[in-house]
């Protein structure tokens, strides 16, 4: 029978769940950029008449209109306050959004639950891939 050095019980089972406990709650999380070299250069565009840009600045300005212009290290925006030259470096975001989602000049984002009603689908048809999972939870006391 083989006498080695391998340990069982209480104190080895506490070490090793103490030991992965810390180990997630130290190890770093977050999220892993593999190419960062781009950056927002790489998804500048000049888009079509069908649609306006909503670009963030690094200091939280938010524009909408749309790039009519891209040079070397600044982007020239036409908006609704005029043509600004804005540099590349100052860009923290542009998303592209169809012309028909600007209602009186306000972003509407599209509705994440159409075919669904308070508690229950309408007859709305999903697209295909889509579906439901609902959990529903009620306590009376």
């Amino acid at each position: 029978m083989y006498k080695g050095t391998h340990q069982t019980g209480a104190p080895f089972v506490l070490t090793v769940v103490l030991g992965l406990f810390l180990a997630c709650i130290f190890l770093p999380t977050g999220r892993a950029y593999a190419q960062e070299g781009t950056g927002i250069k790489g998804v500048l565009r000049i888009p079509d008449a069908s649609h306006v840009q909503i670009l963030t600045t690094i200091d939280g300005t938010t524009l909408m209109g749309r790039i009519v212009e891209i040079r070397q290290t600044e982007i020239q925006f036409e908006a609704d306050v005029g043509t600004l030259i804005i540099p590349i470096t100052k860009i923290k975001e542009i998303k592209e959004v169809p012309l028909s989602s600007i209602k009186k000049g306000v972003y509407w984002f599209p509705n994440p639950n159409h075919t669904r009603l308070f508690f229950a689908p309408t007859a709305r048809p999903l697209k295909r891939g889509e579906g439901y999972l609902q959990t529903i939870t009620s306590s009376f006391q």
